[in-house]
């Protein structure tokens, strides 16, 4: 499980890649510099949120409500 919503994405309507070394910014957690490649997922109009690797877990950072 990734986040509070369980581990049914259906819900999430965007999905891309972004690059290793890409700098990440968000309103809640500071910038990050990828040092995997990550996903962005996102509601239209709603929420996002940035997915990546960290010691060997899967991580989801809230990007915007």
């Amino acid at each position: 499980m990734l986040s509070n919503g369980g581990d049914d994405f259906a819900w999430l309507e965007v999905w891309q890649v972004e690059d290793k070394g890409s700098l990440q910014r968000s309103y809640h957690e500071k910038s990050l510099r990828l040092k995997t490649d990550g996903i962005v997922v996102a509601k239209e109009g709603s929420a996002s949120a940035l997915i990546y690797i960290k010691g060997g877990k899967a991580v989801w950072q809230q990007q915007g409500d």
